[in-house]
């Protein structure tokens, strides 16, 4: 159990942080209506950061996002960092914008604070352009830590489209949609030990990731954004 609690914050901070090839062809807002919840990374060149602050009623650490989104033959790229708030970088990643969504490029995980860690990504899918409700969208990884070599570790997550709300936002009621995360955790280390966790996520329009909650146990943290800088 200690290795699994080990990931507990990867898993509260892994979100999407990512649906098929990729097409040159314009796709009106009606084709593509959940986009517009997605970061706005085509205004994202020149970077933006997200704070998160991790509710009172637990004390995980908050969670800084840094963003920047770069267009390489036409296509579209966003490229994301994860900071605690210390400084110290625990994540990074790129998402590749196709005609029905993101999809995850590359993923490592800074498990030893010196070097990334990749991770091999199975099943890729990230952020659906267009949902019908309750639609699922599995994102599925693999990696090894450092300090145990002969573990392996593997996330499997499906996305569930649920809908729309509002949520009171940075003082704002802003326009959501909403996903139901069930995600699975396991650790092979002579023998498959595994962990079940449920969650949510909530999208803004015009901002992208807002909200996620995860529940492990008897905890339930829940990060919901508190600024936006360009930097």
């Amino acid at each position: 159990m200690a290795l699994l609690i080990r990931f507990l914050n990867f898993v509260c901070t892994f979100v999407g942080l990512a649906l098929f090839s990729v097409a040159c062809t314009n796709l009106s807002s009606n084709q593509t209506p959940l986009k517009k919840y997605y970061f706005p990374y085509e205004e994202m060149t020149g970077g933006q950061t997200y704070i998160y602050q991790c509710g009172p009623l637990d004390s995980l650490d908050n969670q800084v996002f840094h963003f920047v989104s770069q267009k390489i033959k036409g296509k579209w790229y966003l490229n994301g960092k994860i900071f605690r708030s210390d400084g110290v970088l625990t994540h990074e990643w790129q998402e590749e914008a196709t005609t029905g969504g993101m999809v995850m490029n590359r993923y490592a995980m800074f498990l030893d604070q010196k070097y990334p860690r990749p991770c091999e990504i199975k099943y890729d899918d990230i952020f659906p352009f267009k949902a019908d409700k309750n639609g699922v969208f599995l994102f599925d990884m693999n990696w090894t830590d450092p300090a145990n070599p002969g573990t392996k570790y593997q996330l499997i997550r499906n996305r569930i489209f649920r809908g729309d709300t509002v949520l009171k936002i940075m003082d704002k009621n802003i326009e959501c949609i909403h996903f139901k995360i069930r995600e699975r955790l396991e650790v092979n280390q002579e023998g498959i030990l595994g962990l079940d966790m449920i969650g949510d996520e909530f999208y803004g329009k015009g901002i992208g990731l807002v909200r996620f909650v995860r529940q492990m146990g008897d905890r339930h943290p829940v990060f919901t954004l508190t600024s936006i800088e360009d930097k």
